[in-house]
Formats: C-alpha cells, sequence, structure tokens
C-alpha cells in the first residue's frame, strides 16, 4: 500500500521488439561510471537493491527462488536465524494473452497483440501485461467508456440511458481498487474489462517517459491482482487457514474469484478505442489456469534475550517484474534495518524482546504470503506481538511520511525525534512530519493492500510503516520500475533508502525494548472517540446521519471513558469478533475496515453500517454489543474496592 507521498502510476510490458529496442536506448543513457565522490558509492541498500533487481521476481516461478536465497544468505550473514517458510497456495499466472481491435463486425483485427509466457520456466522474461486472478477464457464486444468504473459511475450511465450489459468495460485506473472496477462491471452485466491509465496521469502528458525520463510509455500498462482482498486475501482456496501440507481445501469450482475476462492495456490502445468507440469491437482470449504453486517467506529471527514479547516487521519480496520501486526499495531498507540490528547483536546488545523479520511472498497475488503466515500463527502473535512494521514500495523521494493504526504515534515521536531529516537538513523527521509542530499528527485508518492487512483485521494487532515520497514517475507495476529508476530518478544517492534503513532499525529496537508499554491505550481510545463523532456527522443517501449523533455520542463517551483510564490491552485485538464482520468472515475487526467500494481505504465501524441496513433496531443491538465490550474492558482496569 503506497504512503501518504509515493509515486501514482502504474504500467506493464511492451512487445518484444520495442522492448528490446527502449532498453537497447536506457542502457545507451546510463549515467557515467560512479567516481569516489559518489554519495551512492557508500549506500549498502543500492547494492542490495541492485541484486534483488536484477530479476523479475514473480511469485510462485523457478526465477524467484533467486531471491529467496539472496535474502536468507543476507540474514545469515547478519546474524539471524533463518527460516524458508513454505506455503502451497494457488496462483494465477498467464500462459497466452491475446488482445485485438476489429472494425464492428470485421474479420481481420485493426490492431492485434498476442503474447505467450511460461511460468515454468528456468527464466520465464517478464510477464505479460496482466490481471491476477482475472477470468480465462474469449470474449469480443463492443467497449463502453465507464470512467472510473465505480458505482456512481454506472448510475451515471444509467441515468443518460447507457446500456453497457453485454458490452466490454473500459475504465480507468485509480478512486478504488482495481478489483472492485471488475466487482462492478460483473454486477451491471459487462462481458468484460480493460483497466488503463491516461497519459495526464502517468504518462507522457506529465514529463519524459523511460528512457529519457520517469513517465509511462504509452504502450505500457499497470499489471495487479484483482482478488476479493476486501472480503478475504490470500490463498483463495484456504480462506481463514493455512495453506499447509494436507491441509483441507475449497474446490476449485468454488473458489471466490472474478468471473469476467480482464486485461490492463497502455494508453496508446486505449486511446485508440475511445476515438471510434462506437465503431469497433473488442476482443479478448486469455489462458491463466489456477495452479498450486509453492511460495515462501524468509523470515528471521534474533531471540529474545529477557522477554516473551515479539516484534515483526516485513517487506514483501515478490513483484509483477523486477519492481524496484514496488517492493524491491522496502526490501532493500528493511534487510538493510536487519544487517544494523545483526551488527548491534553481535556487539553484546540486548534487545529484550524477540525480533523477526519477513520477506512475504506473493503479495502482489493477493496479500498471500502474509496472510498464510498470520493465520498460521494468529495464536502466538495474539499473546506476545507487541507491533508489526510494515515496509511495502517504502521510498520513492525525500519527504518523510507515516502511517500506522490508533496508539502508536507516540513511539514514532519518540523514534524520529532523533533521527535527521533527509529533505530538510538540521531537523528531525518528527520536525518534518508535523511541520515544525504547526501540524497535529494523526494516522488514517489502515484499509488494505499491502502485508499489514493480516495483522490488523484478523488478528487485531497494531502497525506501523515508515517512509519517504515525494517523487515522481509513473512506472508502477511496469516493465520500467527497475534499479536505472530508481537510481536515476527516484533516489539518486540512495539517500532515502539509508535514512529509511536507519530509522526503521530504530523503531525496532524501541518496540523491542518497550514491549507492549509502546502500545498508547489512552490515545488509541481518543482517536476511536474521535472517529465516533466524525462518524455521527455522516450522511446517509437520505440526507440524514446514518448513525445518529446521539448514537455517537454514546459510543464516542465510551471510549473516552478509556481513555481516562486506559486498559492494559490492544486496539482493536479487545474488539476482535472470532465470527467475523457480516459478509467477510475472515475481516474480524468492527472498529474499522477496508471500504467494500474502495479496497485500499478504510470505512469506520463496518458492523454498525452492516446494522444500520437492517434498521433501527438492528443498529441498536450492534451499538449495545460495541459498548458491552468497552464497559468489560472498563471494569478491566477498574482498581479493586
Amino acid at each position: 500500500m503506497p504512503l501518504p507521498c509515493p509515486m501514482t502510476a502504474r504500467p506493464t510490458l511492451a512487445r518484444a521488439a520495442t522492448w528490446f529496442a527502449l532498453a537497447t536506448l536506457a542502457a545507451a543513457q546510463q549515467p557515467a561510471p560512479e567516481t569516489a565522490a559518489d554519495p551512492s558509492a557508500s549506500a549498502p541498500t543500492r547494492e542490495l537493491l541492485r541484486t534483488l533487481a536484477a530479476r523479475p521476481r514473480v511469485a510462485g516461478t523457478r526465477e524467484s527462488l533467486h531471491a529467496v536465497e539472496f535474502v536468507a544468505r543476507e540474514l545469515e550473514r547478519a546474524g539471524w536465524r533463518v527460516e524458508r517458510e513454505r506455503f502451497d497456495v494457488v496462483l494465477s499466472l498467464p500462459r497466452r494473452i491475446a488482445f485485438a481491435i476489429h472494425a464492428a463486425g470485421a474479420g481481420e483485427p485493426l490492431v492485434q497483440r498476442v503474447e505467450t509466457w511460461d511460468p515454468d520456466a528456468e527464466r520465464p522474461g517478464d510477464i505479460p501485461k496482466f490481471a491476477g486472478w482475472t477470468a480465462s477464457g474469449k470474449v469480443r464486444a463492443r467497449a463502453v467508456d465507464v470512467g472510473r468504473g465505480l458505482r456512481a459511475d454506472y448510475e451515471r450511465l444509467a441515468a443518460s440511458g447507457v446500456d453497457v450489459r453485454g458490452k466490454i468495460a473500459l475504465a480507468t485506473f485509480g478512486g478504488a481498487y482495481r478489483g472492485i472496477k471488475v466487482d462492478m462491471a460483473a454486477e451491471h452485466g459487462c462481458a468484460g474489462v480493460l483497466l488503463y491509465s491516461p497519459s495526464d496521469e502517468d504518462g507522457a502528458d506529465r514529463g519524459p517517459v523511460w528512457p529519457a525520463g520517469p513517465w509511462k510509455p504509452g504502450h505500457d500498462a499497470q499489471r495487479g491482482s484483482i482478488s476479493p482482498m476486501g472480503r478475504a486475501p490470500g490463498d483463495p482456496s484456504t480462506p481463514g487457514w493455512p495453506s499447509t501440507a494436507g491441509c483441507a481445501r475449497v474446490p476449485a469450482g468454488e473458489y471466490a474469484m472474478p468471473k469476467l475476462l480482464c486485461l490492463p492495456i497502455g494508453w496508446d490502445d486505449a486511446h485508440a478505442i475511445l476515438e471510434r468507440i462506437a465503431d469497433v469491437e473488442v476482443e479478448l482470449e486469455i489462458d491463466a489456469p489456477p495452479a498450486l504453486r509453492p511460495i515462501y517467506n524468509v523470515v528471521g529471527t534474533l531471540a529474545a534475550r529477557g522477554s516473551a514479547a515479539l516484534v515483526v516487521a516485513g517487506s514483501h519480496r515478490d513483484s509483477w517484474v523486477r519492481g524496484a520501486h514496488d517492493s524491491g526499495g522496502g526490501c532493500a531498507a528493511l534487510l538493510r534495518a536487519a544487517q544494523i540490528l545483526g551488527a548491534r547483536a553481535k556487539q553484546g546488545w540486548d534487545q529484550h524482546g524477540e525480533l523477526r523479520v519477513c520477506f512475504w511472498d506473493a503479495e502482489e497475488q493477493g496479500l498471500v504470503g502474509s496472510t498464510e503466515h498470520v493465520e498460521a500463527h494468529r495464536a502466538d502473535y495474539a499473546a506476545r506481538l507487541v507491533a508489526y512494521v510494515n515496509s511495502d514500495a517504502n521510498v520513492s523521494g525525500t519527504r518523510f511520511g507515516a502511517s500506522g493504526t490508533p496508539g502508536m504515534m507516540r513511539v514514532l515521536r519518540e523514534t524520529c525525534a532523533s533521527i535527521d531529516s533527509v529533505a530538510t537538513p538540521g531537523r528531525s523527521l518528527w520536525d518534518e512530519y508535523t511541520q515544525g509542530g504547526t501540524k497535529s499528527p494523526a494516522f488514517s485508518l489502515p484499509g488494505s493492500g499491502s502485508d499489514f492487512a493480516a495483522f490488523v483485521h484478523h488478528a487485531g494487532l497494531p502497525m506501523l510503516e515508515l517512509g519517504f515520497g515525494g517523487g515522481s514517475g509513473g512506472q508502477y507495476h511496469t516493465t520500467f520500475d527497475d534499479f536505472e529508476l530508481v537510481d536515476r530518478f527516484l533516489d539518486p544517492g540512495f539517500a532515502a533508502h539509508e535514512k529509511c534503513a536507519e530509522a526503521t532499525a530504530a523503531l525496532l529496537a524501541r518496540l523491542a525494548e518497550q514491549g507492549r508499554a509502546a502500545f498508547d491505550a489512552g490515545e488509541a481510545c481518543k482517536e476511536l472517540a474521535r472517529h465516533a463523532r466524525l462518524a455521527g456527522l455522516e450522511k446517509s443517501d437520505g440526507g440524514a446521519s446514518w448513525l445518529g449523533e446521539a448514537r455517537a455520542e454514546r459510543l464516542a463517551a465510551a471510549f473516552d471513558a478509556l481513555a481516562a483510564a486506559p486498559p492494559d490491552a490492544l486496539l482493536p485485538a479487545a474488539f476482535l469478533r472470532d465470527a467475523g464482520i457480516p459478509g467477510r468472515a475472515w475481516f474480524k475487526n468492527p472498529l474499522w475496515a477496508p471500504g467494500l467500494e474502495t479496497g485500499y481505504s478504510s470505512e469506520t465501524f463496518p458492523t454498525l453500517r452492516r446494522a444500520a441496513r437492517d434498521g433501527e433496531a438492528a443498529l441498536e443491538r450492534e451499538l449495545a454489543a460495541l459498548l458491552d465490550t468497552a464497559t468489560a474492558l472498563q471494569r478491566s482496569t477498574a482498581p479493586p474496592r
């Protein structure tokens, strides 16, 4: 999941001849060899990233195993005990993708692109433009421009008399998770989905395209999963339990996955369709059969020396292609942080609690590696985990940012107050984050889209993520998200990567030393009270408050009371529902959850929102259940009489 200020663009693979020409041109325009004065020459993260991003790292392929062994070796050298944690999971990878534009009713195509790929080859090459978990099959139909492909767009089209049924929806990225756009198209009777980014969002209209600049060429597009991560992330054959050897599995025909064909396309092809949308038909043929494949999380551990407390940090090791920004940068920063902490441990540092760093596999397919891991270790984490620290695509510039769950702001402040800023020399990261004390910091409640999801929404545990943004570029999930993109455009000199590693190491050390005292329950309860009052101000479609200000105030007052006498418990763990929230059994956090029609962002109090649709009585019952939990927590912290 992006931090507050990373890159905003997202592309894919080109045809072989075009790619070869661009790669040759890029090589010809590489910077001159480094001199001794080059600050990047002494940046360990630069060399770590260079190795990580040298090959594609598509989950479930043989080629991805090179990164498994590289990360494991580096951790072992740094003094960490290493486990290669295997899960056998169902993944969706393409074998053949054909796309064509025809004049309506004509046989020969005006445009045709056919790409084949062998996921079982030793070196399969760059994966084609692909939507993970697309249905397989063939469809030919007229296209319809559905804007961003969200519910409001379909309502607008219906009001204008546009019939989308049986047509291929042409939707732009943005506004919500891409999988929701496919769900919306299916709900409204479309025959398939094409996804694209306009040139003015991440292409030539923004600036020079690769290799002259960081923006996306018109032939490339954003790869990405369309799995229903807002309902059940992870392996679709084991929803809610880990994919271990011999485990029970859902039959293949019952996977909760999209039923439509979906393909990301470049702006060049999208523009060609839009120019003649009334006169052309689009043909899609996709062969991407789901198959059981092994994935490997690399887990490093520094054993505890005086406490049962556990701190976990993670970054996804897999990528759609070379993934230097997403998430090679996060991996390199976390690996460097592990080296720093390993060196301290060798010198006798007593970190008090156990430290664990995890390099997840198959995040890009739907948060698979981290989800299976948390499902396997949920009981242990509920008993011992202090917090999870996420490290995704978190370096694309020099401006510091952070995200997290309520209750983690204090430890962020304590950590960052003594670390120098990259963007504003002479100031600390905390000064930069708070704009010299003029900004009152507050986290947005995390939704989904990265590996924190299982920790927060399934296990109810705190999380933090640090990063550096502010750079520009359009290479999200493209062929051209590679080492040269980062080295030349996003972080020349790698000062932000080095600072990210330093800050991550400092944060992990502080969390391990403080244990669960690092979680500020009073701060968390104050934040939840604020969110309750905000929910009371939200209007439903009819114009009235869906919750009601009086109910919102009752809920806020309960959190205020907890803030005054903070419980000795983690939030949201103390509120978890074993049965899950209505319609989403995997999600167990009733205080907030990913929005069903946004995906990446969150919505507060999902159980209350669901109850509100069932009427006043249901809403009162659910509010009473939340208040009962708050009262029980308050009693557990009250001093004995």
